[in-house]
């Protein structure tokens, strides 16, 4: 389905494109200096092999969309990397290939066992949430929060935000594992019939919840539940978190000191669904917002697909990210670019947060004090019986 779609788009992009090159001024890559419109384009719809540049570029394509934005035809040259990408999949990076081994569902008996362990040492993070994991059997209910892999992120902002859930009594359902990963990844890196297979899975699952609303934390969890609305048919109102939160925050007493916090967008969130008001509005309660220039060399991109096969280059592109920051702590709306900011924002003493966590802190006595009564009223009971 992936691949009939995107070779009609592409198709018609090629059609449309006036080779003018204002995609490639806009690439936050370097090597986009060294591009010509014609090379890509003819490697885009020839069968013949592309060349040494056009494949090592293709490959380092991190998808982020900032040249959609400055075509004056309306072309996605972004859909036409990606297209050409799926000519180069079997000559992924090893890195990259490293990276998407584990996920999905339909795995090889060795993959399965190596996700196996791979994943106990995973386990704590995912703490209490665990029980979610890869499981097979769901209730009926209005609210779907789908976490993906990321309920083993270390920012635990998933955890915070099962915890608002709770504090609110909100009655959900959680989506997350390994199993079922968003697929995203496969999709950008040209493997396409593997996303179909691993949306497959996600169809299955969240047919089975049969939610009002699903709500996710990453900008990949968005486009893959997204692609679920598009091409799978399923009527449901999808949110980010920061959305869902902004819908409830007359219902949430914030609290807490409006400290400076540097914020940065996500290429999905901020760029392609044109979200960017929404964390600003949400963050604007609880702290005081200040943004990261946005050229040619910083884009709004964490790295999330460069850093699999490139670890030199994203560290190069963060930390010129990362010198921007003028404040103490930094801020993200996507748990995916928390995870790939935050080793470098360490390095360089920044505090990095997500929006998830920041509200929660303006929260957290008060979620507190509701667990421990809680926790004294099973005691009580407990006691009686």
């Amino acid at each position: 389905m992936f691949k009939e779609n995107l070779e009609k788009e592409v198709s018609e992009f090629l059609k449309q494109c006036t080779g003018c090159g204002k995609c490639m001024k806009a690439c936050p890559l370097p090597e986009s200096d060294q591009m010509l419109i014609r090379s890509l384009n003819y490697a885009t719809y020839k069968k013949s092999l592309p060349t040494a540049k056009t494949i090592e570029f293709a490959q380092k394509c991190i998808q982020c969309g900032a040249c959609n934005i400055e075509c004056p035809a309306n072309c996605h040259r972004e859909k036409m990397m990606l297209w050409l990408k799926t000519r180069l999949s079997n000559s992924l990076p090893k890195g990259y290939k490293n990276a998407l081994k584990y996920k999905g569902s339909r795995l090889s008996f060795f993959q399965k066992i190596g996700r196996y362990f791979a994943l106990k040492k995973l386990e704590p993070v995912a703490g209490e949430l665990k029980k979610h994991v890869d499981k097979k059997d769901f209730k009926e209910t209005p609210l779907l929060f789908y976490l993906g892999d990321s309920i083993y992120s270390p920012s635990l902002a998933q955890h915070k935000l099962i915890a608002i859930a709770e504090y609110m009594n909100k009655d959900f359902e959680i989506l997350a594992g390994y199993k079922y990963s968003n697929g995203i990844q496969h999709y950008y890196a040209g493997l396409l019939d593997e996303a179909d297979k691993m949306h497959d899975v996600l169809y299955d699952a969240v047919l089975k919840v049969n939610p009002a609303t699903v709500v996710t934390i990453t900008g990949e969890d968005y486009e893959a539940m997204k692609h679920l609305q598009k091409h799978w048919g399923l009527n449901f109102i999808l949110k980010t978190a920061t959305e869902w939160l902004l819908d409830n925050v007359n219902k949430l007493n914030l609290k807490g000191e409006k400290q400076k916090v540097t914020f940065h967008d996500s290429c999905i969130l901020g760029r392609k669904e044109n979200k960017k008001a929404l964390p600003r509005e949400l963050l604007d309660k609880v702290c005081t917002i200040v943004d990261i220039p946005q050229d040619k060399g910083l884009c709004l991109c964490c790295g999330f697909l460069r850093g699999e096969h490139e670890p030199d280059s994203l560290q190069r592109m963060q930390t010129k990210k990362l010198e921007q920051v003028k404040t103490k702590n930094m801020s993200v709306e996507c748990i995916n670019c928390w995870n790939k900011l935050a080793p470098a924002a360490e390095q360089k003493n920044i505090k990095l947060t997500d929006v998830i966590s920041l509200v929660y802190s303006a929260l957290e006595e008060e979620i507190k004090e509701e667990q421990a009564k809680e926790a004294e009223q099973i005691r009580e009971e407990d006691m009686e019986e």
